[in-house]
């Protein structure tokens, strides 16, 4: 087998912890160890030296972060250096905070994968090949950074980038007992965050209602998925990646899959509910006739669905994750109980007690009256 990134890609990972062993055909030496969760090219020679056995053994790094050429390359040049006697056998280095990324994405549910991504490319580009053992040696300047990442990116985004930080390297230690125990984040000085007053005022709604009207003149599409965020409290994200085949007439239902909590969400329809989604129907097809059989809210980039989700170019003055806020405080406002608004927004259930609730069999009971009032309070906020 010649190593390349496509005929990686198609290899299975192993089943078991003892792992798979290829060789390249191509390059003598190189070769590919493939492990349940990880692909790893190494270089190994085998031969005698005085009359003894002798193993020369090196890591070259994880696929997909070192590409097939690259292991080649380096392969190529350990024989040229052992040919001259430059060879020398070093310490292994460990693994890069880079490597330990690319793993720990490998377990990342679809809806972060893309912020994870991000924020490592905009914020820890600084330690991507340092090993992870240096880092977590160097709490202080781990600590340092965070303060200056701070100051130039908000202390959101540095409280994130250290999350992200923390979560690669606990990923790691699983795998690798040697690593030491404090991880590197341990030294931070985590900024307070405050959790925002998103909800749109009651006495603004009839104000916003219009503006989403107006929105509509131009793009129906875009109008229904504000006033879903709205009427269903569903994450923005979400709802933008929503398909129709999860939306179920018969049953007069949505569910979500791959959800932030990593539950699937089933969701009443309404009334009003039906009506936007009708509306987001109708425009789709319209506007993006090929992807609307599949995406709800379909979009003209490469992803095929609604990716930008804020008015920059319109007056909306409450947009996004302010509808999860809006929907949370009416439901509040109208006495639903805890539970049924924690099972309408997909929040996590608190407790024994409530781990023994069965979902799905309150979605056609209590759920639905509730939706049904929720969005009943929501329409008669908009006419005002």
């Amino acid at each position: 087998m010649i190593f390349t990134d496509t005929a990686i890609k198609r290899i299975p990972f192993a089943t078991s912890s003892a792992g798979i062993v290829h060789r390249d055909s191509k390059t003598p030496g190189l070769m590919l160890r493939v492990g349940m969760k990880r692909k790893t090219f190494r270089y190994q020679s085998e031969g005698r030296e005085n009359g003894h056995r002798k193993t020369i053994s090196r890591k070259l790094g994880e696929w997909p972060h070192v590409k097939a050429d690259q292991a080649r390359a380096r392969v190529l040049e350990i024989i040229g250096e052992r040919a001259v006697g430059k060879f020398v056998i070093t310490p292994p280095r460990g693994v890069t905070l880079a490597e330990a990324f690319v793993a720990y994405k490998a377990t990342l549910r679809t809806r972060w994968l893309a912020d994870c991504e991000g924020i490592f490319k905009r914020c820890l580009g600084l330690w991507e090949h340092q090993s992870l053992a240096d880092i977590s040696n160097s709490p202080e300047k781990v600590r340092d950074w965070h303060l200056a990442l701070s100051k130039k990116r908000g202390p959101v985004q540095a409280n994130n980038a250290a999350r992200l930080l923390r979560a690669t390297y606990r990923h790691a230690q699983k795998f690798n007992r040697s690593l030491p125990a404090m991880h590197p984040a341990t030294g931070v000085q985590w900024n307070k965050q405050e959790r925002a007053n998103r909800a749109i005022p009651f006495a603004e709604f009839p104000a916003w209602a219009a503006q989403v009207d107006a929105i509509e003149e131009k793009d129906a599409l875009r109008a229904a998925y504000h006033r879903l965020c709205v009427l269903t409290g569903m994450r923005p994200g979400e709802l933008a990646r929503l398909r129709w085949d999860g939306v179920d007439c018969a049953k007069r239902k949505v569910v979500i899959g791959k959800t932030k909590t990593g539950i699937d969400i089933e969701i009443p329809m309404s009334l009003p509910i039906v009506r936007q989604l009708k509306l987001a129907r109708a425009a789709g097809r319209i506007a993006f006739e090929a992807r609307s059989n599949e995406w709800v809210f379909p979009g003209p980039g490469k992803d095929g669905h609604l990716i930008e989700t804020h008015e920059r170019h319109r007056k909306l003055t409450h947009s996004g994750n302010a509808g999860r806020h809006t929907y949370r405080t009416v439901a509040a406002q109208i006495g639903v109980n805890e539970l049924d608004i924690r099972l309408l927004l997909g929040h996590s259930l608190v407790g024994v007690s409530q781990g023994y609730i069965t979902r799905a069999l309150l979605v056609g009971s209590s759920l639905r009256a509730a939706q049904r009032k929720i969005s009943a309070r929501m329409m008669q906020l908009m006419k005002g």
